[in-house]
């Protein structure tokens, strides 16, 4: 038996398996076809059942693929098997309404400082660390969290979040899903609040995407348009 090797995850998009190598900050793709020869082998993987059979030898691939995926980093043998693929928090099926995102609030000065502050750890986060080191921390952080932490109602987190949102325009840095959900689950935590910071991809062509959500809530994009991508990871 095999596993995913650590800091690897993966997803069926349909056609394709995806993979996401964090160590090696990259994406590795494999079709699903092949994939489903070497799947029973690999610990927690579930694999489509409706992919079709290309009567080609199953055993004759699982071999030559075990042996790519073993070089390329992605595979292991099975020592911890609680790494596996899996599991996923349920998908989101709301996001913040255009008006609560739209609306105009008196935001302290003091607040505009807290978010300026955030987005500047943010910024200096990804230009000095890797995105592995950015996942170990927060799921260092999950881990030292107390259970009997105060859990903010969704209308909270919500108007938390429309602050950030409604700063993060003036500060001077392009928008980009990676950036921006780093810097509101940061600002979130500052608050004592534990999103989801979710990673996806999806095929034809490939694209990969990131969002925050809280309780099934999409907090920085749209409902819609997250719907297009298939979660491979999630802290």
């Amino acid at each position: 038996m095999y596993e995913l090797a650590p800091d690897v995850f993966a997803c069926t998009t349909g056609r394709n398996c995806i993979f996401l190598d964090l160590r090696r900050n990259r994406y590795l793709g494999v079709s699903a076809s092949r994939m489903r020869f070497l799947a029973p082998l690999i610990c927690g993987w579930q694999l489509d059942s409706n992919i079709p059979d290309d009567r080609i030898d199953g055993c004759g691939v699982a071999e030559q693929l075990t042996e790519e995926l073993f070089a390329a980093g992605i595979l292991c043998e099975a020592h911890s098997p609680a790494h596996a693929a899996g599991p996923l928090p349920p998908a989101a099926t709301r996001e913040l309404a255009i008006e609560t995102r739209t609306q105009v609030l008196p935001i302290p000065l003091a607040d505009r400082i807290e978010i300026f502050y955030t987005l500047a750890n943010a910024d200096i986060a990804l230009h000095r660390t890797t995105l592995l080191r950015i996942v170990a921390r927060f799921r260092a952080a999950a881990v030292r969290q107390r259970p009997d932490l105060y859990d903010p109602p969704p209308w909270e987190v919500e108007s938390v979040t429309c602050k950030f949102l409604a700063v993060r325009p003036w500060y001077p840095r392009n928008c980009v899903c990676l950036y921006d959900s780093l810097a509101l689950m940061l600002y979130l935590g500052r608050r004592g609040i534990r999103g989801n910071w979710i990673f996806a991809v999806r095929e034809d062509p490939f694209a990969a995407h990131c969002w925050v959500q809280y309780r099934g809530t999409v907090l920085n994009d749209h409902l819609d348009r997250s719907r297009l991508y298939k979660p491979i990871m999630a802290i």
